[in-house]
């Protein structure tokens, strides 16, 4: 994912204040992986958009610094977690894929190995948590700064 995705997500964020933002960007992120290949991980982003939408419920959160936060932090997760599941589920097709693409049997098993490893995930799940946090503060701070000053954003 970007390093600017947060910034522009927060923008929209605060420029349309709607519920369904955040179910919206998570689903089209879905849909460009099914678009890509893995049409089977549609379903997994459509649940990881909903949880993440769940985490937005309430009056004006989508202009709530700590509730975007929150629930950008719960979508970054998400995605990063459905970087792992063609390798889950898929491996023998994915490894098929990505042999076909050049990869050889050293990488793939370095990405099978990373992805089996539950110690390795949950530092993965770390690491993305804190630079969606990291992302979102920083995003938050441009707002304030630039965009608040300006009008363009509430």
């Amino acid at each position: 994912m970007p390093l600017s995705a947060p910034f522009f997500y927060l923008v929209a964020a605060n420029r349309v204040n709607k519920h369904g933002l955040l179910f919206a960007w998570a689903a089209v992120y879905g849909l460009i992986q099914g678009i890509m290949g893995y049409m089977f991980l549609i379903p997994y982003f459509l649940v990881v958009a909903l949880i993440a939408e769940l985490t937005m419920i309430g009056k004006d959160t989508y202009r709530n610094a700590v509730r975007n936060r929150i629930g950008w932090t719960v979508n970054a997760i998400g995605n990063f977690v459905g970087c792992a599941v063609p390798l889950w589920w898929a491996w023998d097709s994915y490894q098929e894929m990505a042999a076909s693409s050049g990869f050889d049997a050293n990488t793939l098993n370095m990405q099978l190995s990373m992805v089996t490893s539950p110690a390795l995930m949950l530092l993965g799940v770390v690491i993305t948590a804190a630079l969606a946090i990291l992302g979102t503060l920083f995003g938050q701070r441009l707002l304030r700064k630039h965009f608040q000053k300006a009008g363009i954003v509430g």
